[in-house]
């Protein structure tokens, strides 16, 4: 809105006001810096200052809720409560996927910590597996080998 450049009348206070013209979060009137403000370099703490004496001046009983102050805190106060309504629903998300995440760890098994020990451990026991087959040793353990485990995937998003 233009609210400097606003007639001042009885509809422009209805209008800021939000009585003509119903919004579900209201309306926060703004002056912003023009032209001529931008030309001669006006700071925004001075445009600020001008933007709240404008107010004081041409719309004193609006002037507390108008203004960029004003929508600043509002804004703030949104994001906040929006915030607060969502993040229960963030918590359960991140939540599930650690649950599924950590079970997927456990069908992993035991954390390798002496990746050379247990390089070690498995060639030996190929080793050793393929020792028995070769001599008529090996029996095949299906129960054993066979245990259906959850493979981890990727999803691409």
């Amino acid at each position: 809105t233009k609210v400097d450049l606003m007639e001042r009348s009885p509809e422009s206070m209805d209008l800021l006001k939000g009585e003509s013209i119903n919004m579900k979060l209201g309306l926060v009137g703004v002056v912003n810096r023009n032209y001529r403000m931008l030309q001669d370099k006006v700071s925004i703490a001075d445009a600020i200052s001008y933007e709240e004496d404008f107010f004081s001046s041409n719309f004193p009983a609006l002037a507390p809720i108008m203004g960029t102050r004003y929508l600043s805190a509002k804004l703030c106060d949104l994001l906040i409560e929006k915030l607060k309504s969502s993040l229960p629903e963030v918590e359960e998300k991140i939540n599930d996927q650690l649950s599924s995440h950590r079970n997927i760890l456990e069908d992993l098994g035991p954390r390798v910590t002496d990746k050379k020990m247990e390089m070690i451990t498995l060639v030996g026991k190929y080793v050793e597996t393929l020792r028995k087959s070769i001599q008529g040793e090996y029996t095949f353990d299906a129960k054993k080998n066979l245990k259906k485990k959850k493979v981890p995937t990727a999803t691409l998003r």
